[in-house]
């Protein structure tokens, strides 16, 4: 005769255990939790697929690049466009990246007080990538092509080169090409934005 004992919970937990899920949020509620300074600058996180995500730490060589790229930006388009660093931009739901740099139309309101430039504003975004070169290159660079950033630039450090992302789609960038060191990236709405790459490291 089978009889069958009750499981101890050490057995339970050595058997299959039940799947979990992250917990995603909305971008109103991300939006919120920013408002309510329960997530500051100090955190380093955004926004990705509902997902609040951790961001890489600046390495020296990733504060470096960010200084150059900053200075040479404000000299040459800032009284063109509006040039804004780590600023959470709200692309689609779910979707609130915290971009290194971005360009974006010039506004007569300004952007007024609480509203940040959306998708239809920004025309390039632009990445520094050190230990995240990877995920720059990969996930989040399929983030910007699916919500419609029309052009991503790509600082990639470890190899001194730009990479160069144009013409968005669902599956991704359709084109991507890198400059390296010593050569110009050019930017596809902003054609009067020429950018030595040694400038960018």
């Amino acid at each position: 005769m089978n009889t069958t004992q009750p499981k101890t919970g050490q057995q339970v937990a050595a058997g299959v255990q039940p799947e979990t899920k992250p917990c995603r949020f909305t971008s109103h509620q991300y939006r919120w939790l920013i408002d309510a300074g329960i997530l500051t600058t100090e955190h380093r996180v955004e926004l990705i697929e509902g997902e609040i995500r951790a961001m890489a730490p600046m390495g020296p060589a990733h504060r470096r690049s960010m200084r150059r790229l900053n200075t040479w930006l404000v000299l040459h388009a800032g009284d063109q466009y509006v040039v804004e660093s780590q600023l959470t931009i709200d692309l689609a739901e779910g979707f609130a990246p915290n971009p290194d740099f971005i360009l974006a139309r010039w506004r007569e309101d300004g952007y007024p007080e609480g509203e940040n430039p959306g998708r239809d504003d920004v025309l390039l975004a632009i990445e520094v990538a050190d230990s995240s070169l990877e995920y720059n290159l990969g996930e989040k660079a399929l983030v910007y092509a699916r919500t419609g950033i029309p052009e991503l630039w790509v600082v990639d450090i470890p190899h001194r080169q730009v990479h160069v992302f144009i013409h968005p789609s669902a599956d991704g960038y359709q084109s991507h090409a890198a400059a390296a060191e010593g050569e110009t990236v050019t930017g596809l709405l902003i054609p009067n934005l020429e950018l030595p790459v040694a400038e960018a490291l």
